[in-house]
């Protein structure tokens, strides 16, 4: 379970990331990654025109959480967030932070939707960032006639965090559909030699039912659900065209 929101008296100084990247001309995508946090801000525009998640482990039916004020991206989340940023015109609006994870005082949620959902186009929710980072931004990046050039496609597979490399393994051979890719995780868990998983983080599954699984992050153990694996993969096909089915 994550720890509860911190209180806005807890929270560092903060800035928007369109305020950053003004600032110093950099890609949202270089910024957040050199960030050790970043925060959404889900205030509402008005009473109807409210943000709501569901629980990792939620069934169809149980009903969507209201989320309200500055909530914190888990690593994963800051980790999806950045790779969408990097094809900012496919990611946009609620686009840009649909299925996120997000610490909140009830748990993580899963971005889901907009109540009322009336309201299109529906635009961005304001990203934060820590104001400090401002000091530490200061290498430019490679520009061509003023614009950003794009970044190699060796460039995007290393901003993969160890299981975004993983799951590009998989896409990249050919492992493509959600029945493929599960039997695929559950092959890899059961050998000794992976085809794949040369790094042994793939754990283990939570529960019988094959809906989360446990992996490791360097040194910590995270838990991820299997819906969310395959919103990666999803992630992955626009970052990278050539792995669309």
């Amino acid at each position: 379970m994550s720890e509860k929101n911190q209180q806005p008296s807890e929270l560092p100084q903060l800035v928007s990331l369109t305020e950053v990247q003004r600032r110093t001309n950099l890609s949202p995508g270089r910024i957040i990654r050199q960030c050790a946090q970043v925060w959404i801000d889900f205030t509402p525009a008005d009473e109807d025109y409210r943000w709501l998640g569901r629980r990792l482990t939620a069934h169809p039916r149980d009903p969507l959480v209201p989320m309200n004020g500055i909530c914190k991206l888990t690593e994963d989340g800051q980790q999806a967030l950045a790779n969408r940023t990097m094809s900012y015109l496919k990611w946009k609006g609620f686009a840009l932070v649909k299925d996120l994870t997000v610490e909140t005082e009830t748990g993580i949620l899963i971005v889901s939707s907009l109540s009322k959902g009336a309201c299109p186009p529906i635009p961005t929710p304001n990203i934060l960032v820590p104001e400090e980072i401002l000091g530490g931004l200061t290498d430019a990046v490679p520009t061509k006639g003023g614009e950003e050039i794009e970044p190699s496609k060796q460039e995007k597979i290393e901003s993969l965090d160890p299981l975004g490399k993983l799951l590009f393994k998989f896409l990249e051979k050919g492992v493509d559909s959600r029945s493929e890719i599960m039997n695929c995780l559950k092959s890899e868990m059961r050998s000794t030699k992976r085809k794949f998983d040369a790094q042994g983080i793939l754990l283990q599954w939570v529960d019988d039912d094959y809906a989360s699984f446990r992996w490791r992050n360097g040194r910590r153990e995270q838990i991820i659900s299997v819906n969310r694996f395959m919103s990666r993969a999803s992630e992955l096909r626009k970052m990278f065209p050539e792995l669309k089915k």
